[in-house]
């Protein structure tokens, strides 16, 4: 299996993944192909923060890691040497996400065979990488995604699972918490996405004592928006001070879509006044909405409902998403391979713009 490499962008097709740049025009884009050695299908693809690692997941059941050095001219292109082949998954591996720096240099992982495993390791492959930790809350259960919480609010994992559960496990310092089931209390254990949990996406943070707010999808055809009563997650973002740390409230949930959500993906910018949230569907659609900051933090009290985008439809089911850096395009891969990049039409309620990405398309077809 091979996967095609840009020079700023990365994002997973359904079964041959490919990358490309958003932000350069077709004659400027550097685009290489990287021959991964996976052995069965590529599901995921993720640069790391600096965009100097590149980790690839496969059906193989391994994780690939690459040294990216990036193109220097327009004319340049990027080069790739492989770093480490992580085993440890006894199935598919699905997704892969990249830590913030800030906790060193760690990669999750979610795979079908129920676990979350955390891998550390060196960015130039002189050290070995070992998991830190492996989470296996969900059972037997497939693990669907996995996402990072903002690191102002502490080093916390979300993972989402097919028994309906998505999990918080946290780390204090070297030491990693037992796992917490979100929407769990103490009257009730149901799950929270019945059929099972496709998607989990943290939004990003703009200023110091905002809580967090995590956006979550299912086989119930639902997107849940989740907010944290307080700031921080973990004692170790709280600078060592115990008490009681926040807790998660549901604050919304959107019913948009007649089948399962395949994922969802908040906009990762955070100089943004508003939160944004995109899901897409088995239902060939792709919905995208926002509130503004202020609302959520109770600020503003007169800011009105939550906007909702018109459904851009595809002629496929819509699988993954994968916003640009500066959140102003969203990547859209479909059942077929197809690749399309969506833009906001003349206001945030009209359908958004589809362009497809000629160049990954044909080489698909």
């Amino acid at each position: 299996q091979s996967v095609s490499l840009p020079s700023l962008f990365s994002s997973s097709l359904k079964n041959s993944p490919r990358c490309f740049s958003l932000s350069a025009p077709p004659a400027m884009s550097a685009e290489v192909l990287v021959e991964t050695q996976h052995q069965d299908i590529v599901h995921d693809t993720q640069f790391d923060y600096y965009g100097r690692l590149l980790a690839t997941c496969s059906s193989d059941r391994t994780i690939r890691v690459f040294s990216v050095t990036p193109a220097t001219t327009v004319t340049d292109t990027p080069s790739h040497q492989l770093v480490a082949v992580l085993t440890g998954h006894e199935g598919p591996v699905w997704m892969v996400a990249w830590a913030h720096p800030k906790f060193g240099c760690a990669l999750a992982s979610a795979g079908y065979d129920g676990k979350v495993i955390v891998w550390k390791g060196d960015a130039t492959g002189a050290s070995p990488w070992k998991p830190s930790n492996v989470v296996t809350a969900h059972s037997a259960a497939s693990v669907n995604a996995v996402a990072w919480a903002p690191h102002e609010a502490g080093c916390v994992i979300a993972s989402a699972g097919s028994d309906g559960h998505v999990f918080l496990t946290a780390a204090e310092g070297p030491v990693w918490s037992e796992p917490v089931a979100l929407g769990r209390s103490a009257s009730s254990t149901a799950p929270i996405h019945p059929m099972g949990a496709m998607g989990v996406s943290f939004a990003p943070i703009q200023a110091r004592g905002e809580c967090p707010v995590l956006a979550t999808g299912g086989c119930d055809g639902s997107v849940k928006i989740w907010q944290a009563t307080g700031p921080v997650l973990t004692h170790a973002a709280a600078g060592g001070a115990g008490g009681p740390l926040a807790q998660w409230r549901l604050i919304h949930v959107f019913n948009d879509h007649r089948d399962w959500v395949r994922d969802v993906a908040c906009s990762p910018d955070a100089a943004s006044p508003y939160v944004t949230v995109a899901s897409c569907s088995q239902d060939k659609s792709v919905v995208i909405r926002r509130q503004l900051r202020s609302v959520l933090a109770g600020i503003d009290a007169a800011g009105g409902a939550w906007e909702v985008s018109a459904p851009a439809t595809f002629a496929d089911i819509v699988f993954r998403l994968s916003w640009n850096p500066a959140g102003n395009a969203l990547l859209v891969t479909t059942g077929d391979s197809s690749v399309f990049i969506l833009t906001a039409g003349a206001t945030f309620a009209d359908a958004w713009l589809r362009s497809p990405v000629a160049g990954v398309n044909n080489d698909l077809k």
